[in-house]
């Protein structure tokens, strides 16, 4: 993929010498890759968007001490402005808070410890995409893997069990017959139907809970 011209990056981090490494990193990356956004936590944040006609379009929010503040970053950046992607960012997670912060809406996890070479192949993941999808962080497999022995259950069983792998929306369209976009279209209701934010969020519930998923007839 070529990259774009410009690609503008926010962080969230309580550590301010973080925020401003960040940066610095990212931009050794790749020139085309702009921190336009800042802030130490989820209440910073949201005041600044008030102000910083700025908002990036790829926000990375770091796991410190407060697993709450981060997803409470992540829910709001999903329920005001969900056309950013949101990519969690630590030096290790805590047990179940890749499941927790997949539900809010994130799609993927990065390392502080991820060289040039993982951090650029993830926002290329997320810019063609839209999630991170690479042996450290693949949430998909990660999920897939946790709940090996489980099965989705629901009314458009393939649909379902297409949208519980890490084959793009175009592929699952070609593979049902469908437009990607009456894929996305259907994705979207089944999360609207089942209270989650994403597909990973629709993921989570179909192998954990074990819910009963009911959709449009994918032949209208």
């Amino acid at each position: 993929m070529l990259l774009p011209p410009l690609t503008t990056l926010g962080i969230i981090d309580e550590n301010p010498m973080i925020c401003q490494g960040f940066s610095v990193v990212m931009h050794n990356v790749s020139d085309t890759f702009i921190t336009t956004f800042m802030a130490n936590n989820s209440e910073e944040m949201q005041q600044q968007s008030l102000s910083n006609p700025l908002f990036p379009s790829i926000m990375i929010v770091s796991i410190g001490e407060s697993l709450i503040d981060a997803l409470n970053s992540v829910n709001w950046l999903h329920q005001y402005h969900a056309d950013i992607r949101v990519a969690a960012y630590s030096d290790n997670y805590p047990e179940g808070s890749k499941h927790l912060l997949a539900k809010a809406g994130c799609i993927g996890f990065l390392f502080k410890n991820d060289n040039k070479e993982i951090l650029l192949n993830a926002i290329i993941d997320i810019l063609e995409n839209g999630s991170i999808n690479n042996k450290q962080s693949n949430i998909i497999q990660e999920l897939r893997n946790t709940f090996i022995d489980e099965k989705p259950i629901g009314s458009y069983y393939k649909l379902l069990q297409l949208v519980c792998t890490d084959k793009s929306y175009k592929q699952i369209g070609a593979e049902l017959f469908k437009s990607t976009r009456t894929i996305e279209e259907k994705v979207s209701h089944l999360c609207m139907v089942q209270q989650v934010n994403n597909r990973l969020g629709l993921m989570c519930k179909a192998f954990k809970k074990k819910v009963g998923l009911t959709i449009p007839n994918l032949n209208h």
